[in-house]
């Protein structure tokens, strides 16, 4: 069994990348240093940090351009006896081991659009698509567009975000076609300009809530803090982080029961 081996890449350059792709189509937000591409292998349900690499759950490749921006992503997905792994914000096929992963290819179109399609294995027909728009470099809009057997014509969900004077998204929104008002989130920031709360009033089927970020001194989330609509705790989450490279990016992270283990090269 291969064990985990904790590389550290070391390189002078200190700026952050600025990706224009949505921050949550990834684990981390920020990737601080000239990056070029982030390996992240995660494995579910497990108690120690030495693992076999070889035995992760899913795996995910992110590559950028010397400008920052994403140019393709791919994931890599295992199955436990046959069921899929549900990963947020995601869609996957079933894939075995060794198989082709999925794919996204990012397109841009001048400085207020993208598109990022995604294609399921070696299947050269996309099943997903996906549309960023941008205005004065900050993303005001996220569309998805998604069928089994081809691009619809028509989003299936919108969402739509609004920033403060410092760059940071107070608000989103999501709209379902079908459903209208589906979610309205409210974030606010401390003076390093870090989310510290989330306050999630959901328009139907659920009750509002809100939870609360902790950091540690490199601005790394540490605690999550859920509460329901009338103030009582309902989850707290600790991540643990095990390895810091030059750059000040993490290399391990614990969440819960979940191992995150990234690889970084940089330009």
């Amino acid at each position: 069994m291969k064990k985990l081996i904790v590389l550290f890449i070391f390189t002078s350059l200190s700026q952050f990348v600025f990706a224009q792709v949505k921050v949550t189509d990834f684990t981390e937000p920020v990737l601080k240093g000239h990056v070029k591409e982030v390996t992240e292998l995660n494995f579910a349900g497990i108690k120690s940090i030495n693992v076999d690499t070889s035995a992760y759950s899913w795996k995910s490749i992110r590559r950028f351009d010397e400008k920052g921006n994403s140019t393709i992503d791919y994931d890599y997905v295992r199955f436990n006896g046959g069921t899929p792994i549900k990963l947020k914000n995601r869609k996957y096929i079933q894939l075995g081991i060794g198989s082709q992963p999925s794919k996204c290819v990012y397109t841009y179109l001048g400085d207020t659009l993208i598109t990022k399609t995604q294609y399921a294995g070696n299947d050269t027909n996309s099943s997903t698509k996906y549309l960023y728009k941008y205005n004065n470099g900050l993303e005001t809009e996220f569309d998805t567009y998604i069928s089994k057997t081809k691009i619809l014509a028509a989003a299936v969900d919108k969402f739509y975000y609004k920033y403060d004077e410092h760059g940071n998204r107070t608000k989103e929104d999501q709209v379902n076609p079908a459903y209208g008002l589906m979610t309205s989130d409210t974030l606010l920031y401390d003076s390093k300009n870090q989310l510290i709360e989330r306050r999630s009033n959901p328009a139907k089927f659920k009750e509002s809530f809100r939870t609360v970020y902790q950091y540690d001194s490199l601005g790394n989330e540490i605690i999550s803090t859920s509460y329901d609509s009338n103030g009582v705790k309902e989850k707290e989450l600790v991540i643990s982080y095990y390895g810091i490279d030059s750059n000040n990016n993490w290399l391990i992270k614990v969440t819960g029961n979940l191992l995150t283990m990234r690889y970084m090269s940089y330009y």
